[in-house]
């Protein structure tokens, strides 16, 4: 079964950034999460997006220098596309 959401330090790990990074980057608006209670997660699809934006070289210059494409970075994508097929 494809997982559809991410702890915060997992999509951390998947975007090879920090997991204070993510978090400000969240409360910021700039991630969008799904909140159960207390519980925070990121969706897959909001990684893919960063991780496309960023490939791109768009999207908000704060994340866009911090998600490089670093080989933890293009492993964790060829992982999302994987799971989605």
């Amino acid at each position: 079964m494809e997982r559809l959401a991410y702890k915060v330090p997992e999509g951390a790990t998947l975007l090879n950034i920090s997991t204070r990074l993510l978090w400000r980057l969240i409360h910021d608006g700039e991630i969008k999460t799904i909140r159960l209670g207390r519980c925070v997660r990121v969706p897959a699809e909001e990684i893919d997006r960063i991780l496309s934006t960023a490939a791109a070289g768009e999207g908000h210059s704060r994340w866009r220098l911090a998600v490089g494409l670093t080989p933890a970075v293009e492993a964790a994508q060829e992982q999302l596309e994987v799971r989605r097929r």
